[in-house]
């Protein structure tokens, strides 16, 4: 709040929002719960295969870096609740950020129960979208390699 107040973005909604995106601050856009519908407080982990496996013997080259930005970038794209990797802050943040417009974020929560998680404010309950941890791993380019023992490791 002090930052806000600082920076003397005033307390126009859309203003407050480009300049918390631009600077990577995170933030959530909250939806109340319509009554009748229930969403969980946290999304249940899932097992996270990120990009994918590589061999022991793998050297990433320019063209897996390409690749995975393609990944990243449709991901981004296609997936309405991904946009709330910008809201995310840090490096959700970062690696969102030339692949979404700032507009975006405007629309605020989506409509798919499945992407959000709800939030207590003052006996209200909110919901917004969330990414889980495998999501977070492709927007990340996390991908396991196999050891001598083979074991994966992330």
């Amino acid at each position: 709040a002090a930052h806000v107040l600082r920076g003397q973005w005033g307390l126009n909604k859309i203003r407050l929002v480009e300049e918390l995106i631009r600077r990577g601050i995170p933030f959530k856009t909250l939806l109340p719960l319509q009554s009748g519908h229930q969403v969980p407080s946290r999304r249940p982990s899932r097992q996270s295969t990120g990009i994918g496996g590589r061999p022991r013997e793998f050297e990433p080259k320019v063209a897996e870096y390409v690749l995975y930005e393609n990944l990243r970038d449709s991901f981004l794209r296609e997936h309405p609740h991904a946009i709330s990797a910008l809201s995310a802050g840090g490096i959700l943040w970062r690696l969102a950020i030339d692949c979404l417009e700032i507009q975006s974020a405007f629309r605020g929560p989506g409509s798919d129960p499945e992407h959000q998680v709800s939030l207590e404010l003052n006996r209200e309950i909110f919901v917004h979208d969330t990414l889980d941890s495998g999501e977070e791993d492709i927007i990340c380019g996390v991908y396991k390699v196999l050891t001598s023992k083979f074991q994966l490791l992330q």
